[in-house]
């Protein structure tokens, strides 16, 4: 034994130079290593060496209330999801941007998303996914031309380079394919079970309600296809405008097999928003995939009301509901915690806790009403309950007509519905849209 290892000293030592030069690059190799392995993206979105996923095995509950911070952009993401976890929030809103994605037909890029995502893994956060084509004046030109765009009958398109697909669009295809790469690259947080839902979106832009719907009608190119009725306000337009809401979600959803989707309604309440798809989501949300239905009353709104809506569908359905308060209308935190109270009391699966986001320093004047809104639901022992399965009696039925020629359903909808619920002890009755 002792002379191959006198031989193999002896070797190395005539070729010292040669095992020098072994180890100093080995040494660099593994510095080179080891950081492109810890180089991971926290708040600039920047690409990872090489494509990887860390995902975190999880399930879905359908007892469980989860509690999502609903964020628009990525900024200061890893400060957001440690502070997210630690405030007791489960769940983060994860937007993938058309417009940051798509680089030309068939090109995508969503590595930085699925880096996002990692991050959120990283912190235990379960990920609710928002799909959104918002287009901008990025990716116009190539495949999107101003042509494909919605426009008044002027030729205006949306203000600040925002822009809505036509119904009209030959384009519409191109958005599909988008969807379904996106929900190739996503699939590995999907079958971990981290993605409670996703919630695509196909309908107007909140520039498009205000501009289009309130303030002017429709382009020829949208007119043509809605057979002619461009009238503001018309119910016609309506109804034309909820069945291309319902082909063009529904296909979406197509591209996602085997995913929990969802339908972001929006806001029921006409007097502010006009949103048809909100009023007609029973016709909307009825894809086989589609598990959750979403809406986003205003603070000053009934809580009982639109709880009534989304647990009538939950019970006849068997699926989920999700309900999002913000205080963007400039509600504190007494107002919040009471309709979030009313929401987990009636069944709520899902509570979007909106506009809260914590600034660059993790603070804000947002946030800390979010933590005071928890502290309140806490205090009442609200916080932690498992979904609830509410006492229901009697049944108000309107239709998407009711709505219209109502206005609304401040007046003889929401009268309606308060008068069932007195004479029921404070019971509340079931709210259907009856088409």
């Amino acid at each position: 034994m002792a002379k191959p290892l006198k031989k193999l000293t002896r070797f190395v030592s005539r070729n010292r130079v040669f095992f020098i030069a072994l180890g100093v690059a080995l040494v660099v190799y593994l510095i080179w290593y080891y950081y492109q392995k810890s180089k991971v993206t926290t708040d600039t979105g920047a690409r990872t060496a090489g494509k990887k996923y860390r995902v975190k095995q999880m399930y879905f509950d359908p007892l469980r209330v989860y509690k999502m911070l609903m964020v628009i952009d990525t900024d200061n993401w890893a400060n957001r999801c440690r502070l997210t976890k630690a405030e007791g929030l489960d769940t983060i809103q994860l937007v993938v941007p058309i417009s940051e994605t798509f680089k030309g037909k068939s090109n995508y890029d969503f590595a930085p998303y699925i880096e996002f995502a990692n991050v959120a893994a990283d912190n235990g956060l379960y990920i609710v996914l928002k799909p959104d084509i918002q287009i901008t004046g990025k990716i116009l030109g190539s495949v999107f031309t101003q042509a494909d765009m919605m426009q008044d009958r002027n030729g205006n398109r949306l203000t600040g380079a925002t822009y809505q697909l036509s119904f009209a669009s030959t384009k519409w295809n191109e958005v599909y394919n988008w969807h379904n790469k996106l929900q190739s690259e996503f699939r590995p947080f999907q079958d971990a079970q981290m993605i409670p839902v996703c919630l695509p979106t196909c309908h107007h832009t909140q520039e498009f309600v205000y501009n289009y719907i309130w303030q002017g009608d429709f382009s020829p190119i949208e007119t043509e296809k809605s057979g002619g009725l461009n009238q503001m306000q018309n119910l016609d337009y309506l109804r034309y405008e909820s069945s291309q809401l319902k082909e063009k979600f529904h296909a979406i959803c197509n591209e996602f097999n085997g995913w929990r989707m969802g339908y972001d309604a929006g806001s029921f309440f006409i007097g502010s928003h006009r949103g048809v798809g909100s009023f007609d989501f029973e016709n909307i949300a009825n894809h086989p995939s589609i598990k959750f239905i979403k809406n986003n009353p205003r603070i000053f709104d009934s809580p009982e009301f639109n709880a009534a809506l989304c647990q009538d569908w939950k019970i006849r359905t068997g699926k989920f509901w999700a309900v999002e308060w913000t205080n963007a209308d400039g509600a504190n935190a007494d107002q919040l915690a009471d309709r979030h109270r009313v929401s987990i009391q009636q069944g709520a699966n899902l509570l979007s806790f909106a506009f809260h986001t914590p600034d660059n320093s993790g603070g804000g004047q947002g946030w800390e009403v979010f933590k005071q809104t928890r502290n309140r639901l806490q205090s009442t022992g609200d916080w932690d309950k498992p979904v609830q399965t509410p006492q229901r009696t009697d049944l108000l039925s309107y239709s998407l007509a009711d709505i219209y020629n109502q206005n609304g359903y401040e007046g003889g909808l929401l009268g309606a519905f308060n008068t069932l619920k007195n004479n029921n002890g404070g019971v509340l009755p079931n709210v259907r849209c009856t088409g």
